[in-house]
């Protein structure tokens, strides 16, 4: 097995600090107070996570294949359930 563990401590309010193996932290901000967070929320986060894994399978393989690129660029969306809880009902990667 390929175990990974990750580290998240609370902040305040809804401000979270999380870190995994590469011992770099991220600021997650769950508040919906106010049109500025204070930092990615945990939904947001996800796709922006599902997006740049996706990326990075890419990038790997295009290079294995030696594909030159100079752009590369992922879209990822996700549609959330209107109630609690707001669960993704699909997320779709372009």
């Amino acid at each position: 097995m390929n175990t990974r563990e990750a580290i998240v401590r609370h902040v305040r309010d809804l401000t979270f600090v999380g870190k995994a193996g590469s011992n770099h932290w991220t600021t997650i901000d769950s508040s919906h107070q106010g049109n500025t967070p204070a930092a990615t929320s945990p939904m947001e986060l996800l796709l922006v996570a599902l997006g740049a894994c996706t990326g990075s399978d890419v990038a790997v393989i295009l290079q294995k294949k030696r594909v030159r690129f100079d752009n590369l660029e992922i879209r990822v969306t996700g549609e959330r359930a209107e109630k609690d809880p707001k669960v993704y009902r699909s997320i779709h990667v372009e």
